[in-house]
């Protein structure tokens, strides 16, 4: 008769113990810790293209724009994810003294990965929709133009809106700036939609 093992949950102070001296990042959720595979040279370019659109519309504002090396924690969930792009306004807020578990984005974008795109759309969506501060969810698919935008209007309802098509423009409510689908897909390869 065979054991069936059951896996190990860690607490978050486990993980966070692990995490900080640890070579490689990875995701913590609910006792789980999930190792971040390396992404691939589309994914990075659109990051990229991302963090260059709207590093110079926040630069005159209080606004702030970093990339997948801030970990980003909701509020009600035991869960500490890196989103590709987190945009902070004002004073960031941190868990802990050294600065490295941001508690307060305004807007957080994740470019979609064939690995990660249903636990980023599904999992993820629910924990980031906790976080009181945040004002967009921004999916952005990274081989099609693709773009869901969750955004939370002034009664803290969510909506969504999708955007598909190169020549459309949008503006999260967290950060003053405008991001157009060809500028967040300059110079990426995209496929053909059948």
């Amino acid at each position: 008769m065979s054991e069936e093992r059951v896996p190990r949950l860690f607490t978050p102070e486990e993980y966070l113990l692990i995490e900080f001296d640890a070579p490689a990042r990875s995701e913590y959720d609910n006792g789980k810790i999930y190792a971040m595979s390396g992404a691939s040279e589309i994914h990075g370019d659109v990051i990229e293209n991302l963090i260059g659109f709207l590093f110079p519309q926040l630069r005159p504002t209080k606004c702030r724009a970093t990339t997948h090396d801030v970990k980003v924690r909701p509020e009600m969930a035991t869960a500490y994810y890196y989103p590709d792009v987190v945009v902070t306004c004002g004073e960031r807020i941190y868990e802990d003294s050294k600065q490295r578990v941001l508690l307060n984005p305004v807007s957080i974008f994740e470019v979609l990965s064939p690995s990660t795109a249903s636990y980023d759309q599904v999992v993820k969506y629910n924990r980031y929709l906790e976080i009181e501060s945040l004002k967009d969810y921004v999916l952005v698919a990274q081989d099609v133009a693709h773009v869901v935008h969750h955004s939370k209007d002034e009664g803290s309802e969510w909506n969504t809106r999708t955007h598909t098509k190169l020549t459309e423009t949008f503006t999260p409510r967290g950060a003053p700036a405008s991001l157009s689908l060809s500028d967040i897909y300059d110079r990426v390869t995209l496929a053909e939609l059948e």
